[in-house]
């Protein structure tokens, strides 16, 4: 054979590896992102592992609670007799490749079984099976503990290539997010289980803090991970669209740390005086996202402020919570009317607040509830949906922060006529909003002003992902803008009521917190109706704008976009 012929099937051959690889990570993937049972994940680990190597037969073993044995976890191609007699083993200094690799925190590699002191006591089990090689990898936890072992068995004595030990690495990494994401639902779930005393909430809350906390990095590790895999998919593909479940299905689960933090009163607060008049449409700006398709939602304000104080982003997330749950109470559709009013408690009310108070009632036209379920609503992890379809933290997050605020929440329920939450807050009439709707600010860094020269003009960023908010600016500063930034569409209308004269265009994405896309460029051209628009998500299925206001350009961009995607984009509609 010729060198340009063997280095021809070499390249061939590593392209095979590669695409086999790719395609078993995306099974891997999709079994995450469907949060499949752990067994089923390792067990398209492995098989992942084996196609980059068909010569080998992978294994996952898992360690039980006490960290002395291991269980298997998944060894699909292994024979299932050597399985069962390895199943339960005890670590230690010479007990195999994995059972040395638990016991030392180290990769272990073993050329020959038959030879190898680290075999003495399994070596005639494996020689029995015709497993002649093996290495083994421990697989470690964000907090150092061995979780595991992840290792390949040949049938030949051998060492593993440099490549092998790569693919190993990456596995092992793989299987430690999935194993600590396993530990932590099944933490809920025993939690769930077990807390039957009256000291259930104080319990929880203390777990709730700590599940969170360490939930937070392994979503750094899943989405960035998965950020990097979709960087690499061919855009519109099966591939591309499974890792954007995976990517969406990390924030939903950011979404559930949080109520964790809040739930749990580890989220720190800053109270400010609010107007819920003001507050409450602002913070519901894209509320379509949340109610979905059928639902229609219905505001019933009062026409005099309803002074509270209360931490803004909470109260974001108290709306939220609520929306989801008359959501869930109609799943074929109906109306959901958010009331806010000015009133004076009474001791025939329900309510432990006295005096002067604020109301905020979300009622809902869905099925209603028992008086056995409403006693148990605001219990933490208890839902009436099906299991995991949801951990029962919606109501008692809303009950959390309310309560923290010394307020008080009362629900109003029977069977078939519908539910109404009741959210009761001391009224602040007689203080003065802490800062105005047209000024309010996210409490982080103030906007950042980047000045390029006498460039072509100046356009208001608005982003909520930092990173991107980072890519867009440099490509647009790149092109001679000047670039105002704001991280969502309240900061974004505090910069435009500073520097409303200088700006010339808005880049804006759709889906943001507080105050999304179409709702802020309706606010702004309602002060300048030729303003110049281009909008970006990619969420395309929830934009609602209407693209063809005469007078004013309006462009949209999907994403994930190019750097040369959007170059075109911001040259066309700006020009």
């Amino acid at each position: 054979m010729t060198s340009t012929s063997a280095d021809t099937e070499r390249l061939l051959r590593d392209a095979s590896h590669a695409m086999s690889r790719y395609s078993g990570h995306q099974r891997v993937l999709e079994a995450m992102a469907l949060r499949l049972p752990l067994g089923e994940v390792l067990q398209r680990l492995v098989i992942t592992l084996e196609e980059a190597s068909p010569d080998t037969m992978g294994s996952v073993l898992l360690l039980d609670d006490s960290g002395t044995h291991v269980l298997t976890g998944a060894a699909p191609h292994l024979p299932a007799a050597f399985s069962a007699a390895i199943h339960g083993a005890p670590i230690g200094p010479a007990a195999g490749s994995c059972g040395t690799a638990a016991w030392r925190g180290e990769l272990v590699v073993v050329r020959d079984i038959a030879t190898d002191p680290l075999w003495a006591d399994y070596k005639a089990l494996a020689l029995a099976h015709d497993l002649a090689a093996c290495w083994s990898a421990p697989i470690m936890g964000s907090d150092g503990r061995v979780l595991g072992t992840f290792a390949q068995y040949a049938r030949t004595p051998r060492e593993p290539t440099a490549e092998e030990l790569r693919v190993l690495d990456d596995a092992r990494d793989v299987a430690s997010v999935a194993i600590q994401l396993a530990q932590t639902e099944a933490s809920l779930r025993a939690v769930s289980e077990q807390l039957q005393s009256a000291q259930r909430l104080e319990a929880v809350g203390r777990l709730a803090g700590g599940i969170a906390h360490d939930f937070n990095n392994l979503l750094t590790v899943v989405g960035g991970n998965l950020s990097l895999a979709l960087a690499d998919a061919p855009a519109v593909s099966p591939q591309a669209e499974a890792l954007a479940e995976a990517i969406g299905a990390t924030k939903r689960a950011s979404a559930l740390a949080r109520q964790l933090l809040t739930f749990s009163r580890r989220e720190p607060v800053a109270p400010e005086v609010l107007d819920l008049v003001e507050q409450v449409p602002a913070l519901l700006g894209d509320w379509r996202t949340l109610l979905g398709d059928g639902i229609t939602l219905d505001f019933v304000l009062s026409d005099s402020p309803c002074l509270v104080r209360i931490d803004r982003s909470h109260l974001a997330l108290a709306l939220q919570a609520l929306l989801a749950n008359a959501r869930e109470a109609m799943p074929t559709g109906g109306r959901v009317t958010i009331t806010v009013a000015d009133d004076l408690a009474s001791e025939h009310d329900g309510s432990a607040v006295r005096g002067r108070v604020a109301t905020l009632s979300v009622r809902d036209t869905g099925s209603g509830m028992d008086e056995a379920t409403r006693r148990r609503v605001f219990e933490p992890l208890f839902s009436t949906k099906p299991s995991g379809l949801g951990l029962g933290l919606g109501l008692p997050t809303v009950h959390a922060i309310v309560t923290r605020h010394a307020g008080d929440v009362a629900i109003e329920s029977s069977p078939g006529n519908g539910c109404t939450v009741r959210v009761v807050l001391p009224s602040h009439a007689h203080d003065v909003p802490t800062v105005p709707l047209s000024a309010t600010r996210t409490g982080t860094a103030s906007p950042v002003l980047v000045l390029r020269g006498d460039g072509p003009g100046t356009v208001l960023l608005v982003e909520d992902e930092d990173s991107v908010r980072r890519l867009t600016r440099r490509v647009l500063t790149g092109q001679g803008y000047v670039v105002l930034e704001a991280r969502d569409g309240v900061e974004a209308l505090e910069v435009w009521r500073v520097h409303r004269e200088a700006i010339a265009s808005v880049v804006t994405d759709v889906m943001m917190p507080r105050l999304g896309g179409a709702a802020l460029a309706t606010r702004l051209r309602a002060e300048r109706p030729d303003l110049p628009v281009l909008f970006c998500s990619g969420y395309t299925d929830v934009f609602e704008f209407d693209m063809e206001q005469p007078g004013a350009p309006t462009a949209f961009l999907a994403k994930p976009f190019t750097v040369q995607a959007l170059t075109d984009k911001v040259a066309e509609l700006f020009a």
